[in-house]
């Protein structure tokens, strides 16, 4: 594989991860979360259950996107794997790349809601900010991407069955 093939779908993957409402969201409740932390400032015990809470919902989006993409791997057989594999951008792996994406940042928010939980008393208010509002955007980026999955679930449920009633209607004039 050449190098400018796999720049291009790194850049793919960077433009979606990016360009995406679910980031948008992340982006300005993690600006928030991190001028609420360093202008009102957050205690040492109200700080930590919100890390910890916040690592729950990262791990509950690991698993939510992990479990829709074994969903999606159960529609995903015969003419509708090929429909995907020659109509995505990247073929059939392509199509799952939302589902990692959603993955990858949940853990994130996991690393980093857990990383802050345990050091938050050590930290500057400065980097208590950061930290706090970095853990905030990336578990509400998360969350929105979780919602997105489950619209995006819906619509491969769909087409798989567009696609089953086409089959059977080709069968019936075929038939007749």
């Amino acid at each position: 594989m050449s190098s400018s093939v796999k720049n291009s779908r790194i850049l793919d993957v960077l433009y979606e991860a990016f360009w995406a409402p679910d980031f948008a969201i992340g982006l300005v409740t993690g600006a928030l979360g991190g001028a609420f932390a360093f202008y009102v400032g957050i205690s040492r015990g109200r700080a930590f259950t919100l890390l910890l809470a916040m690592t729950a919902l990262g791990a509950a989006v690991v698993a939510l996107s992990v479990t829709v993409m074994a969903i999606v791997f159960a529609f995903v057989q015969g003419d509708y794997y090929t429909l995907l594999e020659e109509r995505t951008t990247g073929g059939f792996v392509g199509s799952l790349r939302t589902f990692k994406i959603v993955a990858v940042v949940g853990a994130l928010s996991i690393g980093a809601s857990f990383v802050g939980a345990l050091t938050w008393n050590s930290l500057p208010t400065w980097a208590q900010a950061v930290i706090f509002g970095g853990s905030v955007g990336l578990t509400s980026w998360a969350l929105a991407g979780s919602v997105q999955l489950l619209f995006l679930l819906s619509w491969h449920a769909s087409k798989r069955a567009d696609l089953e009633r086409i089959r059977q209607k080709a069968h019936e004039l075929l038939d007749s």
